[in-house]
């Protein structure tokens, strides 16, 4: 049998109700809200996205959140260094 490979899955906004899904560090979340505050499509009023409609400082946190048009991508939560990162916040 094959194996079957595993799609990262995308983020809904649900997720974020979802204590058990991790968050990515501090760290993480300021570098993608670095380079959304600097993207045409951020509106910094309501802190919005207007490609995904989604309040960035909200998805920023989602390890498997992505930007719409590939700015950033989704983290791997099962890397060891980021789980330090996380534990030291």
């Amino acid at each position: 049998m094959s194996e079957e490979i595993k799609k990262p899955k995308k983020a809904r906004p649900w997720d974020l109700l979802n204590k058990n899904i991790e968050r990515v560090g501090q760290e993480v979340s300021a570098e993608r809200m670095d380079i959304c505050r600097d993207c045409k499509f951020f509106v910094s009023l309501t802190q919005q996205c207007t490609k995904c409609g989604c309040h960035m400082p909200w998805k920023t946190t989602l390890p498997h959140a992505e930007c719409p048009i590939h700015k950033w991508e989704a983290v791997d939560v099962s890397n060891a260094s980021f789980k330090e990162e996380i534990e030291d916040n």
